[in-house]
């Protein structure tokens, strides 16, 4: 197949001249990106060129792997180089590093959705426009890059030194203005880079939202009507469409009371929780791109020690297997919270089968807040609850999921938000100590959360409060997690940015391990830096100190785990499914349900070890009982800080994340309740296609 490379990169480059560089350094660095950029636009066609002999999947997988590795070091060579940009352009060095290492990403998902698509397929040659189109998509962010280096050049003072207005030898032609299909068509450059600002504004390191103190005031999400008669609670949640403002944009959404920020629960350990539950959602509509009910949905107390079965009055506990109709459908819960350790969080979300993610997604999940042990030195702090959310709107809703790959690699949404609001403004008082309250309420985006100028004093975690602060410059935090943080402002006033930093959880790398039987590594692309809200100190100075103890009687548990029975949990992902042990969760139309089962004996305790064979970050969660990390191990250094953290302090766990290429290892009690229940990944995507599994808790 001939391939026409034309003139479309020229004529920018030709505008820019070739007079020398304003600043030397820009200029070797412009160049190097432009040169990066050539090199994966080369190995593009190069791949495409080979393209015509893919018959089999096993030769598409090897062709797969020959191009990631031709294509890696270009990625990291442009990342790496306007990286070192930052210095020498300011502002705008610093927006092209976000522009780069967000196009990388997008050329990593090409070719991941070219090997889950296209090799996933058995017939090459009849899918070859669908390989044409993922090629030229990544000609064009090619061509792109190599656009705004020049942009770059201009802006410093000259033209691109020495590269003319060609692409030169390293492309085998000149860059054209199309691709000749077979038949003599031509397939149309018609790509876009993909939106690039996950909420705020682009900032000087990318999308940070708005500079200095300005943006809306920080507010806490509502708190929940609740009716309380001695220790009972009783709480109305309804699942309805509803209207929120997003970041300047009115969505319609899927939402538990009308709002995209739902209300927190707020609870005290002995309270008997009675969730009176509404499924408002219409009746009628169609099923999902898996099969199932849009609609049918059910409630589930994530982190809650509490029955997964019916309680002793009949009335269903945490039972994820029960479903609730649209249009009008009830169920009474009731949750006893008499062994829920105070201090601890949860959440409230739908658990029902194939349908999580996309309700989710669309808003439905809200925080639990269990209170302090009365006479807590903790009431002291003023408190505030981030609930951590990001989505994508296409025409006033949320994104649809509408193709397999949204489920296998996860959505993340391009505006991220706390508790409803992008990048706002939280008012703090030097020397001011506040407690935060943080839950990743995400389907599958992960959180590398840091304070600039300030440590975060991390006090407890999903199963309640720590031992005594651990200060950590940087925390991980997967979809489900959460931590109890205090935050000491500095003495000096100024503005302050809470950040999710660049984390790349992975890609499809090594999913196709299965398939040939070795480890393939692609990898994925680290995530743009996100501001998610700006802390403002300024005011009166405050005399707050941080204590020393936080909660004497938390440790680790003492077990000799040599004597307790061990078993392996080994994650995996092949064609669009997720699977635990090589068997994937499925429910068919009677009933049935296909899974991994794991037995456990009421009252005992168990060492569960948790093996992660996919390129890419998942997080694992078991429900009922919390549990205690005892290792972890990863290849990525930014998990370094989130390892140590876990299996030193004396932390319990319902959400850990299992590295890509790592493992962890549990110290799991099966203690107070039996009953049929599950764990999974917590990417609820991945859960929806089979990445779950049932425990059984025998008594």
């Amino acid at each position: 197949m001939k391939i026409l490379l034309a003139a479309t990169l020229a004529l920018a480059l030709a505008a820019c001249g070739s007079a020398g560089m304003h600043d030397p350094g820009t200029n070797a660095g412009a160049t190097a990106l432009d040169q990066a950029a050539l090199g994966v636009a080369a190995t593009a066609v190069s791949f495409e060129a080979g393209t015509p002999a893919l018959t089999t999947v096993s030769d598409c997988v090897t062709a797969a792997q020959h191009y990631s590795d031709q294509m890696k070091p270009f990625v990291d060579q442009m990342t790496q180089v306007a990286g070192r940009m930052d210095a020498t352009l300011g502002s705008m060095g610093r927006a092209t590093h976000a522009d780069v290492q967000c196009s990388a990403g997008a050329m990593s998902m090409e070719l991941d959705r070219h090997m889950a698509v296209v090799c996933g397929l058995p017939d090459m040659s009849a899918n070859r426009t669908e390989v044409e189109q993922h090629l030229a998509t990544m000609q064009d962010f090619a061509n792109q890059m190599r656009m705004r280096a020049a942009e770059v050049n201009a802006l410093s003072g000259s033209g691109m030194s020495g590269m003319g207005g060609g692409m030169g030898g390293g492309s085998g032609g000149n860059m054209g203005a199309g691709w000749t299909m077979p038949g003599g068509g031509v397939m149309s450059w018609d790509h876009h880079m993909p939106a690039c600002s996950p909420g705020g504004t682009t900032g000087p390191t990318g999308p940070t939202g708005p500079t200095g103190a300005s943006g809306p005031v920080f507010a806490d999400p509502p708190a929940a009507a609740t009716t309380r008669n001695g220790n009972i609670l009783d709480v109305s949640i309804e699942a309805k469409p509803g209207t929120s403002d997003l970041g300047g944009t009115t969505a319609t959404l899927l939402t538990y009371g009308g709002g995209f920020v739902a209300p927190v629960i707020r609870a005290n350990r002995g309270d008997v929780l009675r969730l009176h539950f509404t499924n408002s959602l219409p009746a009628g509509a169609s099923t999902n791109l898996l099969g199932h009910a849009r609609f049918e949905t059910n409630l589930h107390v994530h982190g809650m020690h509490v029955t997964p079965g019916v309680n002793a009055d009949g009335v269903a506990g945490d039972d994820v297997f029960r479903s609730v109709a649209a249009g009008g459908g009830r169920l009474d819960y009731e949750h006893d919270l008499s062994l829920q350790p105070a201090s601890s969080m949860g959440f409230y979300h739908p658990h029902m089968h194939g349908a999580v993610a996309e309700q989710i997604w669309g808003g439905m999940i809200g925080p639990i807040d269990v209170a302090d042990d009365v006479g807590s030195s903790l009431a002291a702090y003023e408190t505030h609850v981030l609930m951590l959310k990001d989505v994508s709107l296409s025409g006033g809703t949320p994104t649809p999921y509408d193709s397999i790959m949204d489920y296998v690699m996860g959505k993340e949404g391009n505006r991220v938000m706390v508790n409803g609001q992008v990048n706002p403004v939280l008012p703090i008082r030097p020397g001011q100590v506040q407690r935060w309250r943080i839950f990743n309420g995400s389907t599958a985006r992960f959180y590398r959360v840091s304070l600039e100028g300030h440590p975060l004093q991390v006090i407890g975690t999903d199963g309640g409060l720590l031992d005594k602060p651990y200060p950590m410059t940087e925390i991980l935090l997967a979809p489900a997690e959460r931590i109890d943080v205090l935050v000491q402002a500095s003495a000096s006033p100024g503005t302050f940015r809470l950040l999710a930093l660049p984390y790349d959880r992975g890609g499809m790398g090594m999913m196709m391990g299965g398939m040939g039987g070795g480890m393939q590594t692609f990898g994925g692309t680290a995530s743009a830096q996100v501001t998610l809200l700006t802390l403002n100190d300024t005011g009166s100075a405050a005399g707050d100190s941080l204590p020393a103890t936080v909660n004497a009687s938390a440790k680790r548990m003492a077990i000799d785990v040599a004597s307790l029975p061990h078993t392996r949990f080994v994650l995996g992902m092949m064609m669009g499914k997720g699977t635990i042990n090589g068997v994937s969760f499925a429910e068919a139309a009677d009933g049935t349900v296909t899974s991994y089962q794991h037995d456990s004996k009421l009252g005992t305790y168990e060492v569960w070890e948790i093996v992660n064979q996919t390129g890419m970050d998942h997080p694992w969660h078991q429900h009922v009982n919390s549990a205690q990390v005892i290792s972890a191990s990863g290849i990525d250094p930014a998990f370094g800080p989130y390892a140590d953290l876990y299996t030193n302090a004396p932390a319990l766990k319902d959400t850990v994340i299992v590295p890509k290429g790592g493992s962890i290892t549990l110290l799991v009690p099966v203690l107070d309740y039996a009953g049929k229940t599950t764990f999974h990944c917590h990417i609820v995507e991945h859960e929806d296609i089979g990445m779950m599994g049932i425990w059984n808790i025998r008594p």
